[in-house]
This record gives C-alpha cells, sequence and structure tokens, in this order.
C-alpha cells in the first residue's frame, strides 16, 4: 500500500515515489485515462470520417464536436487527478467520485489550463526563454485546482511559488520522466511502423486502426505515469515549501 513522504526527498527518493504511485493507482486510474485518451480523439474521428469536399460546409458541426472533446477532456483530467490524489491520501475514491469531482471543478480548470496556454505562449512570443520557465513553473497549477481546491489564479501563482526555488531541481526530474515516456512512445511507434509494415493490404484500413485506436490505447497506458510523478512532484514540493516557511517563522521568532 502507497504511503505518502512526510519529509522532503531528494531527486531519486521522488522518482522512487513515483514509480510507487504508479503502482498502486495504476489500476484505478487506467479507466479513466482511456476514456480521456478517445474523449481528445473526438474531432479527429470527425474530420476523419467527413469527406473532403464537405469540411468546408460543416465548419459548425466540427466546433460542436470540439467542444465536446475539450468539456470531456477537462473533466476527465481532473477525475483523473482527483483519484491519483486519492491514492496518495489513502482515500478509496471510487470512479463516480472522482468523475463527480472532475464535473464540480470544471471551471476553475478550464480556466487554470487557459491561463496556462496563455502564459506559456506569451513568454514564448515574448523572448521564448519565459516562456519555457512558465512551461514548467505553471504546470501543477492544474493539479492544486483539485488537490488544494483552488481557483485557477489562485492555482497559477502557487504552482509558480512552489515550483520557483526550486526551478532547476523539478526540471530535472521531469527530464528523467520526459526519457521515459520518450521511450515509450518510441517502442510504440516501432510496434506501430512493423504493423503497418507487415500487414497493410493497401485500403488504409491498418492505418486508421493505428490512428484511431491503437495511438489512444497507448496514451492511456502512459498517461496514468505523468499523473503519478507529477504528483509525487507537487507532494514533495509542497514539504520543501512547508519546511522553508517553518525555517522562516522561527527565525522570525529568534530575531523577536
Amino acid at each position: 500500500m502507497y504511503q505518502r513522504p512526510d519529509t522532503p526527498l531528494s531527486i531519486g527518493g521522488v522518482l522512487d515515489d513515483g514509480f510507487r504511485l504508479v503502482k498502486s493507482s495504476y489500476g484505478k486510474v487506467f479507466l479513466l485515462a482511456l476514456i480521456a485518451a478517445f474523449a481528445g480523439q473526438i474531432p479527429n474521428y470527425f474530420l476523419g470520417e467527413t469527406p473532403a469536399e464537405q469540411l468546408q460546409v460543416v465548419p459548425a458541426a466540427a466546433l460542436v464536436w470540439l467542444a465536446i472533446s475539450i468539456v470531456l477532456s477537462v473533466i476527465l483530467t481532473g477525475a483523473l487527478i482527483a483519484r491519483v490524489d486519492a491514492v496518495t491520501r489513502g482515500d478509496d475514491l471510487s470512479m463516480g467520485g472522482a468523475i463527480t469531482i472532475g464535473l464540480g471543478r470544471f471551471f476553475p480548470m478550464l480556466g487554470c489550463l487557459i491561463l496556462y496556454v496563455l502564459a506559456v505562449m506569451g513568454g514564448v512570443i515574448a523572448l521564448v526563454i519565459p516562456g519555457l520557465i512558465l512551461s514548467l513553473s505553471l504546470l501543477l497549477a492544474p493539479y492544486l485546482v483539485i488537490t488544494d481546491n483552488l481557483g485557477a489564479i489562485e492555482a497559477i501563482k502557487q504552482s509558480h511559488k512552489l515550483v520557483w526555488g526550486n526551478w532547476w531541481r523539478t526540471a530535472g526530474i521531469f527530464t528523467v520522466l520526459i526519457f521515459i515516456i520518450f521511450a515509450a512512445y518510441f517502442l510504440i511507434g516501432l510496434l506501430s511502423t512493423l504493423q503497418l509494415v507487415f500487414s497493410t493490404d493497401g485500403s488504409g484500413a491498418d492505418l486508421t486502426f493505428v490512428a484511431y485506436i491503437l495511438v489512444p490505447v497507448m496514451s492511456a497506458v502512459i498517461s496514468p505515469l505523468v499523473y503519478a510523478f507529477t504528483m509525487s512532484i507537487l507532494n514533495d514540493l509542497k514539504l520543501r515549501k512547508e519546511g522553508a516557511d517553518l525555517d522562516a517563522r522561527m527565525g522570525e521568532i529568534e530575531n523577536a
């Protein structure tokens, strides 16, 4: 059974904690991750089945499918975070309960994601480097919307506050995670390519299978790792922040 650390960990300790959280939460979040992966593909299913000559006359319908996909993705993202968070606290949160949380926190989560995209895009347009910095320092904001019940702006501010003093350390941990994900996707891409080479019949059915079925399934296989590791990073940063705040308060008392 997973036990959340109560003291800050080394980088290796955070990675180890992430793997333990993956092991404990994977079975609880995979189905949600699978549904979310297919929900994100809804516009592709619609556009893929629409003849090219008709695409110019169905923009309204395309926007409707896109809106449905976004709504479902935001709700399910909140549900996934809620269920992983429940595992860290030793709670037995049902899938229905997780979806209820995701639905209840829909607008703060949507606002948070919009602010994240705008902040990162603004940073990239300005000087590129600020965009890279903000892409990491604000990354925990959607998690804080769920775990700490914060509003969109408060979550953005708190994420930046937690990461800022540990930016390079956090970047190092996420770099390891990115390599793990890259290796997994490389293997998926290799298997998909082999599947196309050896089984294609020229009808396009194999390519459709890869794009519409295999890709979302593999995304669902990998995404629980992202949620678990990010949650471990968030919890570690909270412990570090609490320790720093305690040291500051003790210093004020000693100087009083």
